[in-house]
């Protein structure tokens, strides 16, 4: 494992000066870091501060933005450096959304104060195409909730809240287009006013929302809280935790905003009824409060593909309510589908898996405790997956972070000291809350030609910052455009992941593999990356470059003419005695048939009778005698 070493320089320049080193362990910042942490730099906005922190893994800031409002919830990096986040004054909900760049320049920022969504809150999820989603709260009049089917004597006098998402494009410096919505609101069932289009029976339509559905938390105006989101860039589809009802819900994206509205149309060919739903079947009328699994979670996250569980949903279970007592887990799950995408229930109609794929900490076991503390965050929290199958998880109402390894193991701890005044070392932090913390990997191109140094503390010392030692952990990359094959003499562009690395092996020039400079044979083309911690990674292909020929004369090996049937017959004149290796394979490079013969000099006749079914086709087969070495291509 590679190192980095910090060095720690102390000049005294006063005699008889005394130097005394505290070994207390630290209150604020960091308190661990080994080398079985994810190198990475993690990002956080405490709940009662004006700022948003990058640190590294050894506490130090790299980069701060400041807000002009408190930050509300949550900030995310985007490709170019810049953060976007919602902030506002101080009510229950953000004012504005704004973007940041990297210099803490405000470019953009967007206040729907007046419109049908001036109600935003809790998170963000940034779409490839540069455009943001947010949740909106949609305040339904007491009129028009009864008229939906709600049950008049459980409702607020000024008004009651579903839920709804926006698609926001940036214009300008401070304006917007919502390029796309979808309602709750539109998706309602209902099983006590029969007089209404919305009745009917519950336990049959779980892809519509009980308006009437028991709120956990007993509050008439917020009928229904999300307070987290991700998008999936493959499936288009779009995940969201229901806090106010214990539950994780999941939206077709493919839609336009009338289809939205609707119950057709979409990639799933349902509009914007709820796809898939799990946690609490009691709200859709399955089960018992037996199979209830979550209790006031958030921060459900799609698992980048590349990662670990990559493609599963990760969130952090709060434990809110929870029978059994108040402690807190995470826990990553798999919704099963059929081969058309639909998301798959048991014979009872309750949505599908019946176990998790990961949970910490583990089931049966105790709420683990340190620096005193059971983990246990009532509200907020969240977790992200590691490229080495750690899990980094912020426990927001104690202002913990820390990463847990695959075996269970904390192997790095941060304590946030920023409470809208930064905590002295060597206070008890109180209330340091931090709605959430995202991990990045240190290849994230937000950091692609930015000054990555350290730039101290936000406390005012820290001893395990000052004896810190920073790992290289090795960034995933990968390298695509290289085939496997190739008779061609062209040139072969080459993309590496991330971008800003170097090719090398045979053949390469700049970012291309070029076969008629590599010549024939089997050649190892390698993708090398250093990350923003001064870490290198590489990884390597190979590609069997061959030269097209039927009636091939080689005047090393002698002539080889091949008869293929359901086996590959050769006549051979050899020029020279000896052991030959002879492997036959299909054109993308699946091995068919390997095989070592003595051979004399002169004719020759020899069957390879293939052990497996062939395929009409291309055939190639590779003869080496430890000399030399002929690949010729057959059609079958």
């Amino acid at each position: 494992m590679n190192l980095k070493n910090k060095l720690l320089i102390t000049i005294c320049v006063m005699v008889g000066l005394t130097i005394i080193h505290s070994n207390a362990q630290p209150t604020v910042g960091l308190k661990l870091n080994t080398a079985n942490a994810y190198d990475g730099y993690t990002l956080f906005t405490p709940y009662y501060s004006d700022y948003t922190y990058l640190i590294d893994n050894c506490g130090e800031i790299i980069n701060q933005w400041e807000s002009l409002a408190r930050p509300y919830y949550t900030a995310y990096l985007l490709d170019d450096g810049s953060i976007v986040r919602l902030t506002g004054l101080g009510n229950s909900n953000a004012d504005y959304i704004e973007v940041r760049d990297w210099n803490d320049n405000l470019v953009w920022q967007w206040n729907p104060l007046g419109t049908d969504f001036d109600f935003m809150h809790s998170d963000v999820a940034i779409l490839p195409n540069g455009n943001f989603l947010v949740i909106v709260e949609d305040r339904l009049t007491p009129t028009e909730w009864i008229n939906l089917g709600g049950d008049p004597g459980n409702i607020s006098n000024s008004y009651s809240a579903l839920e709804s998402i926006i698609e926001i494009q940036p214009v300008g410096t401070n304006g917007a287009n919502v390029v796309w919505e979808w309602k709750m609101a539109d998706h309602i069932i209902q099983d006590i006013d029969p007089t209404k289009a919305t009745y009917g029976v519950v336990a049959d339509n779980p892809q519509l929302w009980d308006i009437n559905n028991l709120n956990w938390i007993g509050q008439a105006r917020d009928q229904q809280h999300f307070n987290g989101m991700d998008y999936h860039p493959g499936k288009d589809q779009i995940v969201v935790s229901c806090w106010s009802c214990s539950e994780m819900l999941i939206i077709d994206h493919s839609t336009t905003t009338a289809q939205a509205a609707g119950h057709t149309g979409g990639n799933s060919g349902k509009g914007g009824d709820i796809l898939y739903r799990y946690g609490n079947p009691i709200n859709y009328d399955h089960g018992t409060m037996a199979d209830r699994v979550f209790f006031g979670q958030h921060n459900t996250d799609w698992i980048d593909p590349a990662l670990p569980h990559g493609d599963k949903i990760s969130l952090f279970e709060n434990g809110n309510g929870r029978p059994g007592g108040a402690y807190s887990r995470v826990v990553i799950l798999d919704p099963p589908t059929d081969a058309a995408g639909n998301y798959l229930t048991d014979a009872s109609g309750t949505y599908l898996p019946t176990s998790f794929d990961y949970v910490w900490p583990p089931l049966g076991s105790s709420a683990p405790t340190f620096d005193g503390t059971t983990f246990y965050s009532q509200y907020m929290s969240g977790i992200n997956m590691q490229p080495n199958g750690n899990v980094v998880i912020c426990e927001a109402m104690t202002g913990r972070f820390f990463e847990v390894d695959p075996t269970g193991n904390i192997v790095w701890h941060y304590q946030n000291p920023d409470r809208g005044t930064v905590y002295a070392q060597g206070t008890a932090p109180n209330s340091a809350w931090s709605y959430r913390a995202e991990r990045y990997q240190p290849s994230h191109p937000a950091f692609v030609g930015k000054d990555m140094s350290q730039k101290g503390t936000i406390e005012d010392s820290n001893t395990v910052t000052d004896n810190c030692t920073t790992f290289c952990n090795g960034t995933i990359i990968s390298f695509s455009g290289l085939p496997a094959v190739t008779s061609s003499n062209s040139p072969v562009n080459l993309t590496g992941s991330p971008a800003g690395g170097t090719f090398s092996g045979p053949g390469v020039i700049f970012s291309a593999f070029n076969p008629s400079l590599s010549g024939p044979g089997t050649h190892t083309i390698t993708y090398t990356y250093t990350d923003g911690n001064n870490c290198t990674s590489s990884i390597s292909q190979n590609i069997l470059v061959f030269t097209i020929s039927f009636n091939f004369v080689n005047y090393n090996l002698g002539t080889i003419s091949p008869k293929i049937i359901n086996e590959l017959e050769i006549d051979m004149d050899v020029m020279e005695a000896g052991e030959y290796q002879f492997e036959i394979f299909s054109i993308d490079g699946k091995t068919i048939h390997q095989q070592q013969l003595n051979l004399s000099e002169g004719h020759q006749n020899y069957r390879f009778a293939f052990n497996q079914p062939v395929n009409n086709g291309i055939l190639l087969m590779k003869v080496n005698n430890g000399k030399h070495q002929v690949i010729q291509k057959f059609t079958q």
